[in-house]
Formats: structure tokens, C-alpha cells, sequence
């Protein structure tokens, strides 16, 4: 019985200190800290807002739930929202319901600037008062500084 209960205890102790916790049943990463107090870049799942103002965006990481096709993605155990600079040069791309022209690709979508982002996202809030997070949820890539490197809307009608 002790053999076991130290064996649960090791196995808890590594996945705390690999920082996977967290994240288990999602694509969702927690920053780890590395020498030095910075982060180790990272890819996380995330519904997105503008910040108050273009160089900066409110987001509130999630994990994927997606129970059928594509069309069945949502964002679950939303963690707090959280301010992230974008870092000088960041790429965003959106699509539906953010983006009004035409797209010829709906899952790829168009590139826009970090001000036509905040503009559009505010446009897509008066016309749908406001936007749930189903339609804000993007892929977010952060530098090793928490700077917001890429953003890539998930279309999901």
C-alpha cells in the first residue's frame, strides 16, 4: 500500500513540475518559467478580445472541446483574461465572423493589421452584440517575453 501511494505521489510530482496539469484534455499551454524569470515560447488555445488600444489584445486561454466535426468547437474551462502585448511585426489572421469581405479561404483567412483587428472585432460586436467566445477563438502563439507573436482565428460556423 505505501509502495503505491509513493509511486501516485512521484507520478504527481512530475506532472506538476512538467507544468502539464493545467492543460490536460486541451491543447491549452501553461507558460513554464525558465532560467532567467522569462517564459519558453508556446502555442496556446485562447478567446480573443482587443485591448484598449491596437498594440495589445485581452485573452482568456481555454481548452478545445469539440464533441463532433468542426463545426462542434467551442472553447471550455475559459481561465481568467489576461492583457498580452503584441510583439513589433505580429501576424494576425481572421475570417468569419470578424472579417465582412470576401474570403476565399474560411479556414486560412485574411491577414489584418493589430488596428484593423481592433476595428473589425468592435464592428463584429455591434453587429452581433456582442460576439460570443465561440467566435473569437483563435490559435495565439507568445514570444518568450508573453509578447503575442501570431494569432489565427478558428473559423467554426
Amino acid at each position: 500500500m505505501h509502495g503505491r501511494l509513493r509511486g501516485a505521489g512521484a507520478a504527481l510530482a512530475f506532472v506538476l513540475a512538467a507544468g502539464t496539469l493545467g492543460s490536460c484534455g486541451g491543447e491549452s499551454a501553461d507558460v513554464r518559467a525558465v532560467a532567467g524569470g522569462t517564459r519558453a515560447p508556446e502555442k496556446a488555445f485562447a478567446v480573443v478580445k482587443p485591448g484598449a488600444n491596437p498594440s495589445e489584445v485581452v485573452l482568456a486561454r481555454a481548452v478545445r472541446q469539440q464533441p463532433g466535426g468542426p463545426e462542434t468547437l467551442v472553447p471550455a474551462r475559459l481561465q481568467r483574461e489576461t492583457r498580452a502585448p503584441l510583439a513589433p511585426g505580429a501576424v494576425i489572421n481572421v475570417t468569419a465572423p470578424i472579417h465582412l469581405g470576401e474570403l476565399g479561404d474560411w479556414l486560412k483567412g485574411v491577414p489584418v493589421s493589430p488596428a484593423e483587428f481592433a476595428r473589425l472585432s468592435r464592428e463584429a460586436d455591434r453587429r452581433l452584440a456582442p460576439m460570443p467566445g465561440r467566435a473569437r477563438m483563435f490559435d495565439v502563439w507568445l514570444d518568450e517575453r508573453g509578447r503575442v507573436t501570431r494569432m489565427h482565428q478558428i473559423f467554426s460556423p
